[in-house]
């Protein structure tokens, strides 16, 4: 509910920015869900990873790290994207170091009570 809805209409913090949820799959079966948003005109990051969620059963077993890569796959595709954010709980070892992993610089900044982490795509 959380997401879904939101998909249908964009959010507007800091512009507006078109939403995207996808399902993260083994095969036929879903294992977690990915989101992102995207605002072209944004002046410090073109794409945001909103949520990247894996089922409990299916965490530890590279499922969000195969979602991450794929989204950023389809970043890098895309010219219009210079910079992706995202961001986490700040004691959330887990996501620190999968985000760190792929190239994600935290900023030092807490956003929404989360640490905001920044990738460059492309100069």
């Amino acid at each position: 509910m959380f997401s879904i809805a939101p998909a249908q209409f964009g959010d507007d913090y800091e512009g507006h920015w078109d939403l995207y949820p996808f399902g993260i799959y083994d095969q036929d079966y879903p294992v977690g869900f990915l989101m992102y948003g995207c605002n072209f005109d944004h002046p410090r990051y073109q794409a945001f990873i909103i949520r990247l969620m894996v089922d409990e059963k299916f965490q530890g077993k590279g499922y969000g790290r195969l979602g991450m890569e794929k989204l950023l796959e389809k970043f890098r595709a895309d010219e219009q994207i210079k910079d992706v954010g995202i961001s986490y709980e700040p004691h959330n070892e887990v996501a620190r170091k999968l985000y760190a992993s792929l190239g994600f610089t935290e900023t030092g900044e807490i956003v929404d009570e989360e640490m905001l982490a920044l990738l460059r795509i492309r100069p």
